[in-house]
């Protein structure tokens, strides 16, 4: 048995559709990124707030450049931690 990403229903682990709301299953195996924001329950797709914005990126890059800890640290706090792109919280999701 597995959960519905749509309507949270269990069914069946090898099905194609659901039978409670009729949406197809096949996205859902092939988009792994798919996630539930905790706070706003937002449900799709999220990129790692790391890799996927620019921002992050040259914050870790300048404080790599300018200290190498703290750098170490903003890396270590935000390596796998994912951003709602609804809401914009970080790490603050679960996969579905």
């Amino acid at each position: 048995m597995k959960i519905c990403p749509y309507c949270a229903e269990n069914i069946k682990y090898e099905a194609l559709k659901c039978r409670f709301c009729n949406e197809s299953q096949k996205l859902r195996l092939l988009n792994k990124r798919t996630r539930k924001c905790l706070q706003c329950n937002y449900k799709g797709s999220m990129k790692t707030w790391l890799r996927g914005y620019f921002k992050p990126k040259l914050i870790s890059i300048l404080l790599l450049v300018c200290s190498f800890i703290p750098g170490l640290i903003f890396i270590a706090w935000t390596w796998g931690k994912y951003k709602c792109p609804a809401c914009d919280a970080i790490g603050k999701n679960t996969r579905i």
